[in-house]
């Protein structure tokens, strides 16, 4: 599940440290990849 903050936590950190812009794009697409990360990883239904 670790891994999912990944990408959401160097997008946010790009944001805060390099002044890269927060647009809805990039929030649609971290909601996208951590959704599709979680969906990754979660524990098989046995």
């Amino acid at each position: 599940m670790m891994t999912a903050l990944v990408p959401g936590l160097s997008a946010l950190g790009a944001v805060v440290f390099l002044n890269e812009p927060m647009s809805m794009n990039l929030l649609g697409g971290l909601a996208l990849v951590t959704c599709g990360i979680l969906f990754g990883v979660r524990l098989p239904k046995t």
